[in-house]
């Protein structure tokens, strides 16, 4: 007697699969999300370390190479 060929997945093998696709979907997402971030938070640090070395270079053509108390902002 021949073996009759299934025309699909059982309910259950199509439920578990469907589940572990949606697990991976769900942390590629998070990956992709948790990437950008990282991206984004390093573009603001270069822009910050840009402004900040804007910054001291004025202060040190204004005041020359100084000592500067970042809490008071007088000269050390």
């Amino acid at each position: 007697m021949a073996k009759e060929k299934a025309k699909g997945l059982t309910e259950e093998e199509f439920n578990k699969l469907k589940n572990a696709n949606e697990s991976y979907l769900t942390a590629k997402s998070r990956v992709g999300d948790a990437a950008l971030f990282y991206k984004r938070s390093v573009d603001i640090l270069d822009a910050n370390e840009r402004h900040m070395q804007t910054l001291q270079d004025e202060l040190v053509a204004k005041y020359g190479e100084v000592s500067i108390d970042a809490t008071d902002g007088t000269f050390k």
